[in-house]
């Protein structure tokens, strides 16, 4: 496929990023700042929904014409899109959260049961399997995955700078193990089109992402990551690796306002990144911060996965508790006493 179609995924999503802002300039779509936000200044949000339609018509083109698989990309967007509609609804007019979970469980279940889950792994020289309890883990790895993409998505750019290194290392590592994939190009355009966006949610923010881009990223993150792994099982490991520093916040976040019976879906500012950034008083400083972490720690670590054959389970655990030790170090420097 020629390059040329990435810039011009890119130049379409910036287009229509832009659409979507003065739409919700003049529609009131606005987040306005309270005590437990990370900005200052009533910003429009839905700007994810240039991402959605771009990367939505772009795929169903694609498969139309055979560059990829026609009836796996209508399975992505039959199931994608109620997730971008519950989020588009939500960002207009607050949609509970027991509405949006149903939404949640329902897209990744029917994904998982017609594309299938992870049904084995290899441990210590041993490929196990995991049957029906690996459909149910990746279940709710999926619907994890789109809820820690919202909790994630709390300072500028970050949230994009995450999807758009995870994607396109991903392809890279793909590219290594099977040239001939066309998920690579899938991969790709999906980091092009966030790009786009990237360039008006860079800090300072002119729109946030909102619900209905966090919903269909975090989505199509566990989408690509469960696809590669059918082709090679070595993509497992490297996305969990690429996607370890969110994983790590939201996870261990969530589960310390869990054992103190905080409301687990109230608004709240006790994710590491977000104390990081009110610390230093720099949402920049802080994405710029994974990025490094992404680049420098975690890409060489996902490489090490693609060139070896050991036991990969190592480099995953190594690499977590790498993660959680700055997680704990991070949290007990930035908490207020």
């Amino acid at each position: 496929m020629s390059l040329w179609i990435y810039p011009l995924i890119f130049a379409l999503t910036l287009l229509l990023t832009e659409l979507v802002r003065r739409y919700a300039i003049k529609h009131n779509v606005i987040d306005i700042a309270n005590e437990r936000s990370s900005h200052t200044n009533p910003t429009p949000r839905g700007g994810g929904l240039g991402v959605v339609i771009v990367y939505s018509i772009t795929i169903a083109l694609l498969a139309w014409y055979q560059y990829l698989e026609t009836s796996l990309e209508i399975i992505i967007l039959f199931t994608s899109l109620p997730l971008a509609i519950i989020g588009f609804i939500d960002d207009h007019a607050h949609v509970s959260a027991k509405v949006r979970i149903v939404v949640h469980i329902l897209t990744a279940s029917t994904f998982v049961l017609i594309v299938g889950g992870v049904t084995q792994i290899e441990l210590f020289d041993s490929i196990i399997t995991l049957g029906i309890v690996g459909t149910v883990l990746t279940i709710i790895g999926l619907v994890w995955l789109i809820n820690l993409y919202n909790f994630m998505d709390g300072i500028d750019g970050l949230a994009a700078i995450e999807a758009i290194t995870a994607t396109f290392f991903a392809g890279v590592c793909l590219y290594l193990l099977n040239p001939e994939s066309k998920l690579i190009t899938q991969h790709w355009l999906f980091a092009a089109s966030i790009c786009g966006f990237l360039l008006l949610n860079f800090p300072k923010a002119k729109i946030f992402m909102g619900d209905v881009g966090s919903g269909f990223i975090g989505f199509m993150l566990g989408v690509l990551m469960l696809l590669s792994y059918q082709e090679n099982e070595k993509m497992l490991w490297v996305w969990l690796i690429l996607l370890s520093v969110f994983i790590v916040d939201a996870t261990l976040t969530l589960t310390s306002r869990l054992f103190r019976k905080k409301n687990l879906f109230s608004a709240h500012n006790e994710h590491l990144y977000q104390k990081i950034s009110n610390h230093i008083n720099s949402h920049l400083s802080t994405s710029i911060g994974v990025l490094s972490i992404n680049v420098f720690i975690l890409l060489p670590l996902a490489l090490s996965v693609v060139f070896t054959d050991e036991d990969h389970l190592f480099v995953f655990l190594f690499t977590y508790v790498l993660i959680m030790l700055f997680w704990f170090v991070g949290q007990k420097k930035y908490t207020s006493k």
